[in-house]
C-alpha cells in the first residue's frame, strides 16, 4: 500500500467514525426555522438545479485530504482519540487538501460538505474577479469579502438524496437552505459601461476555474460515479431496509397524499416518499405557515428513519475510497496542485484590491 493510500486510508476511517446513528442528536421540536422554497420540482432534494456543480464540489474535500504530507491530521480527527501532536487544528493548507477530494470524490456526508466549502469559495472567487475585471473597464462595484460569499454560496448545493447533511436538517428543520445569489448592480452613472462588460468579465472569471473543474470531473466521472450508485444497493446498506421500512410505517408508509403507494427499496425511494409530502402540498398551493409545519414534521422523519441506511451507505464508500485514490494518485495529486494554485491566485489578487 503506497502512503498516499495510507493517508486517504486513515482519513476516510475518522470519516466513518462519525457515521454512526448516535452522531445525530434528536431533533428539538420546539425550534423552527422559516422553509424558503428554491425550485417548483422535487425541490427537497437539491436546494438548486445544478446537481453537477454540487458533484463537483463534493469531490474537492477527498482530495485536500489526499494532498496531506506524514503528519498532518485527517480530516475527522477532533472527533477521533489521537495523540495530542496529531490533534492540532489543521491549518488552511490542510483545510483545502480536504475540500479538493470532498468536491469531486466524496465518500460520505462530510466529505460532501467539505466540498461544498471549496464550492462556496470558488464561486466567490468568481464574482470578486468578475468585479476586479468591471473595474478595470472603468465599473466600481463593491462586493463582500470573499469569505462571507463563500460560506453562504456553499448553502447552494445540498444533495438531500445521496449526501444529505443531517445534523444540518435536525437542526433547522430545512432540506433546502434559502439560496444565494451575490448581486452585481451598476453604479450610477455606469449602466451602458457595466452592461457592455458584464458578460466578458463574468466569462473570464468563469475560465480562472474551468481547468480545475474539467480535471475534478475527469477524476470523479466514472468509476467513482458507479461506484457511488453502487453504494444504494450493497448488501450492508440493503440490510438496514427492513428498520428503515418498520420506521417509515411509524408515520403512514405506504401511504401518500399525493402518489400512489409504492415501495421503499432504497433510500431512494424513501427519499422520495418523504419529499412527495412536501412536493405535492406545495405544488397545490400550500401556505408558508403549513409549509413550515410540514418541513418540521418530516425532517423529524428523514433523519430519525434515513440515518442508519445513511451510515451503512457512507462507511461502504468510505471502504473503498482509499484504493481508488491509490489508483489515481497522479491525477489527485495533480488535482490538489491546481486547486491550490488557482486559488492562491486569485485570493493574492483578492487581498490586493481589498486592499
Amino acid at each position: 500500500m503506497s502512503r498516499l493510500e495510507e493517508q486517504v486510508r486513515a482519513a476516510t476511517a475518522a470519516r466513518a467514525s462519525e457515521i454512526t446513528p448516535d452522531r445525530i442528536k434528536p431533533l428539538d421540536l420546539a425550534r423552527t426555522r422559516t422553509v424558503t422554497p428554491i425550485v417548483n420540482k422535487g425541490r427537497w432534494r437539491w436546494s438548486a438545479p445544478l446537481a453537477a456543480a454540487a458533484a463537483v464540489a463534493a469531490i474537492a474535500a477527498v482530495v485536500a485530504s489526499v494532498g496531506g504530507g506524514p503528519g498532518r491530521p485527517a480530516p475527522g480527527t477532533p472527533h477521533v482519540s489521537r495523540p495530542a501532536e496529531q490533534t492540532k487544528r489543521p491549518g488552511p493548507t490542510a483545510d483545502l487538501d480536504n475540500q479538493v477530494l470532498g468536491l469531486f470524490v466524496p465518500a460520505t456526508g462530510p466529505q460532501f460538505a467539505a466540498g461544498l466549502q471549496l464550492e462556496g469559495t470558488i464561486q466567490a472567487q468568481e464574482v470578486a474577479a468578475t468585479a476586479r475585471c468591471l473595474g478595470r473597464h472603468g465599473v466600481t462595484i463593491p462586493v463582500p469579502p470573499t469569505g462571507s460569499m463563500a460560506a453562504r454560496y456553499a448553502t447552494n448545493y445540498v444533495d438531500n438524496s445521496q449526501f444529505p447533511d443531517l445534523a444540518r436538517i435536525s437542526r433547522t428543520h430545512d432540506f433546502t437552505p434559502p439560496f444565494f445569489i451575490q448581486p452585481l448592480r451598476p453604479p450610477t452613472g455606469q449602466h451602458q459601461a457595466f452592461h457592455r462588460w458584464l458578460g466578458p468579465c463574468q466569462t473570464a472569471a468563469n475560465a480562472l476555474f474551468a481547468p480545475l473543474m474539467s480535471a475534478g470531473r475527469r477524476l470523479g466521472n466514472g468509476t467513482w460515479t458507479r461506484l457511488t450508485s453502487q453504494a444504494a444497493t450493497a448488501p450492508p446498506v440493503r440490510a438496514t431496509l427492513d428498520a428503515l421500512r418498520t420506521c417509515a410505517a411509524r408515520y403512514g408508509w405506504p401511504s401518500s397524499p399525493y402518489a400512489p403507494p409504492a415501495p421503499i427499496r432504497s433510500f431512494s425511494d424513501f427519499t422520495d416518499w418523504v419529499f412527495g409530502h412536501l412536493d405535492g402540498a406545495d405544488s397545490r398551493g400550500a401556505s408558508a405557515a403549513t409549509m413550515r409545519r410540514l418541513s418540521r414534521r418530516w425532517s423529524v422523519v428523514f433523519v430519525r428513519c434515513g440515518r442508519p441506511t445513511l451510515a451503512a451507505q457512507d462507511r461502504w464508500l468510505a471502504a473503498r475510497q482509499p484504493a481508488f485514490v491509490g489508483q489515481h494518485e497522479r491525477q489527485v495529486r495533480a488535482l490538489d496542485a491546481l486547486a491550490r494554485r488557482i486559488l492562491g491566485q486569485q485570493q493574492a489578487l483578492d487581498g490586493v484590491a481589498g486592499g
